[in-house]
């Protein structure tokens, strides 16, 4: 418990502090985000950041304490009073979520598809830049997502197993303490605004659905970012009016940071960038769009479609109209089979009993019938999940007789995104992979309950089914840490469950590597035999 608080506190403090020195850049030093919001822009900006240092160096453990001092110097003068004043706000619910968090990640074990290759692309990255056809190691490298990028920032490398349940308990806990800030707020305040019945439905279904950090992998953390995503357009778009000339620039970042987890996000990358040029051209392209934030965009689109490049040969892994088939590292001979098998699997083949091949059956809605067979227990459970929350949602919450004129934006906007992404569901209709379209599903319900009135909230019956849902995942948690009569070893978990396997030592030319997923480095599950190796400066290139 010891190691998990301190690595807890530690590289929350590196998150937050990253996120303060942005803000304070981007905004002129201009105060305008709470902790848990400037705790979440940490984290999107500290994904960045590695995402572009691993082109030139590992991101291991000195990285983290480089960062320590930067951060040190750059808050030189005011460091110590800024610091007491971050602990003395709310110190009671950081207290309290600092408490839940840690009994969550003390009782978990890990996502199913870390030793499948998230555990072996985090310690890639651990201990060496990027590598020129990284992905013919493993083919499913080439998604490279941001978050396995940020596992391998923020973690020791002895603590590896642990350490990815750190981040994921600060993001977690970040969303938690963001939605319970605003909605408090909003009751002392007694303000009647018709997203708090939303803040109160996301906060319900993430205690409820999201009891298991194990669980997480790197859908989850996306889910969690959709929340912050919807949480800074209620905020800074539809209710305050607030005048901050960056807030489209923000969104894009935040959209963008979706996108780089997962590809299946790009219907919000799509609307923040509507909305980031129709605003442009509202203000005749005046003082939104200054230099800064377009050096800043820029420099993060090119290191994103680098870094795909250099991984795969791709700009967008696996989208094969997206492949540049002449370079030699390119993944293209890939794709098609491997778009096919995934596919296929997304859509229950397993579970299929008939003649039809993979490729004919995943065509003309063959698959629907399998599919909804396969899945009709998850998909329930997501349902009455949705409907649970939804009501205890309505329940704490009663009308008042305020109009508002911008609930009809916010549904065409909400509408679109759904919309946008039931056609990437059809593709790949798996059920963890899209929450967001239940978190939608249930906004629809409470705002067509609600129409177009402001909602205040029913302060004792809230609190009720709070403590309620909160008992409910501690008590799931502690069952889990009784049964493991409260140790907490992830190495030792691994060989319990069988997931541990020795690397086996594999030679291309003079470049050593290993199949497996853990333990060595460079890692993966393929042989290499048939290719060839080459060093060019700092990079070691794989190619056909």
């Amino acid at each position: 418990m010891i190691i998990i608080l301190s690595h807890l506190i530690f590289f929350s403090f590196i998150i937050y502090f990253n996120g303060k020195i942005f803000l304070d850049f981007i905004n002129n030093n201009l105060r305008i985000f709470n902790f848990f919001e400037t705790l979440i822009f940490g984290i999107i900006i500290t994904g960045f950041f590695g995402q572009i240092l691993n082109f030139f160096i590992p991101l291991n453990n000195n990285l983290i304490f480089v960062n320590l001092i930067l951060i040190i110097f750059v808050n030189f003068r005011k460091y110590k009073t800024f610091y007491f004043k971050v602990l003395k706000e709310d110190y009671l619910i950081k207290f309290l979520l600092l408490i839940f968090i840690s009994i969550l990640i003390y009782g978990s074990e890990f996502s199913d598809d870390l030793n499948h290759y998230h555990g072996g692309y985090i310690i890639n990255t651990d201990n060496l830049n990027y590598i020129f056809g990284l992905n013919f190691l493993h083919n499913h490298y080439g998604y490279s997502s941001i978050w396995l990028i940020l596992h391998s920032y923020l973690n020791f490398n002895e603590y590896l197993l642990q350490d990815i349940h750190i981040l994921n308990g600060i993001l977690f806990v970040s969303i938690l303490g963001l939605l319970i800030n605003e909605i408090l707020i909003n009751i002392k305040n007694k303000r009647a605004v018709y997203f708090n019945s939303i803040l109160i439905f996301f906060l319900f279904f993430i205690i409820l659905k999201y009891t298991r950090l194990k669980e997480f992998g790197i859908d989850r953390p996306g889910f969690l970012i959709v929340i912050f995503f919807f949480y800074y357009y209620f905020k800074f778009y539809l209710v305050d009016n607030v005048k901050y000339l960056n807030k489209h620039y923000d969104l894009v970042l935040i959209s963008f940071f979706l996108f780089s987890i997962k590809v299946i996000f790009l219907p919000f990358l799509i609307m923040s960038i509507t909305l980031f040029i129709y605003n442009l051209i509202k203000n005749n392209h005046l003082k939104i769009f200054q230099s800064k934030f377009n050096i800043v965009l820029l420099v993060l689109g090119i290191s994103y479609i680098l870094k795909n490049i250099l991984i795969s040969g791709c700009i967008i892994y696996p989208i094969d109209i997206f492949c540049f088939n002449k370079i030699p590292w390119s993944s293209s001979t890939l794709i098609q089979d491997l778009t096919i098998n995934t596919e296929s699997m997304n859509k229950s083949f397993r579970n299929y009993s008939g003649d039809l091949t993979p490729p004919l059956y995943i065509q003309n809605f063959n698959w629907v019938e399998t599919w909804f067979k396969r899945n009709f227990i998850e998909l329930f459970e997501f349902l009455l999940t949705t409907l649970i929350c939804a009501f205890f949602t309505i329940y704490s919450t009663f009308k008042a007789k305020i109009e508002t004129n911008n609930i009809r934006k916010f549904i065409y906007f909400l509408s679109t995104i759904f919309i946008l992404t039931i056609f990437i569901t059809l593709k790949t209709p798996v059920i963890r992979m899209f929450h967001h379209l239940f978190l939608i599903f249930g906004i629809f319900i409470i705002l067509f309950h609600f129409r177009k009135k402001q909602i205040y909230v029913k302060k004792n019956i809230f609190y009720s089914f709070l403590i309620l849902i909160i008992c409910f995942s501690l008590s799931k948690n502690i069952k889990r840490i009784y049964e493991k009569d409260f140790v907490n070893n992830p190495k030792m978990l691994i060989k319990d469950i069988g997931w541990y396997e020795t690397p086996k030592l594999k030679k291309l030319e003079s470049f050593n590597y290993y199949n497996g997923w853990n333990d060595k480095f460079p890692i993966g599950n393929e042989d290499l035999s048939e290719y060839n190796y080459t060093k060019l400066f700092i990079f070691n290139i794989i190619s056909k």
